[in-house]
């Protein structure tokens, strides 16, 4: 009988195992999620942070969001140029299903960390995130949302010029 109760306990803590591992990337922290204005905290000191897209704000590219690694991520994407900076700006369709240390960024046909734009302020709705000095948005033809703790994509839209 202590057997069978021991192989129970071992199976069970070998589930629960698996499932921690499984779903490790599929959690947010409670204290990441914010219901801020959607402004991009800046991703270094040279970046200021963006503002809603003004009346000379020109789209360069647009995109549709797939989810990746078991994610679940929708919605549309544009890559704007407003005086002289480059923004990604994530409609108000736009959702991630959950995961922790969520980033945005570009990449070409990859993701590319040096353009990392902040970190994802919210799992639904619009937000708008500016891109760092010095990196120009047409270099490159993917957003990324990026889980940067397990270093994998969570989400990646493919750019079309407009």
């Amino acid at each position: 009988m202590t057997y069978s109760i021991r192989k129970k306990a071992v199976l069970s803590l070998a589930v629960t195992a698996s499932l921690f591992a499984f779903s490790a990337c599929r959690t947010l922290p409670d204290d990441t999620v914010v219901s801020t204005p959607p402004v991009s905290t800046p991703a270094t000191d040279d970046a200021a942070p963006s503002s809603s897209q003004d009346a000379s704000a020109t789209i360069l590219a647009s995109g549709s969001f797939e989810g990746r690694n078991d994610h679940i991520v929708t919605g549309q994407v544009s890559v704007v140029e407003s005086d002289g900076k480059y923004i990604i700006q994530l409609a108000d369709d736009f959702s991630l299903d959950n995961a922790p240390d969520p980033k945005v960024g570009l990449g070409k046909d990859g993701y590319d960390s040096s353009t990392k734009a902040g970190d994802l302020i919210a799992l639904t709705g619009a937000s708008n995130y500016e891109l760092p000095a010095g990196i120009n948005a047409q270099d490159y033809n993917e957003v990324y949302i990026w889980c940067e703790k397990f270093d994998v994509p969570l989400g990646i839209a493919q750019l079309q010029i407009q």
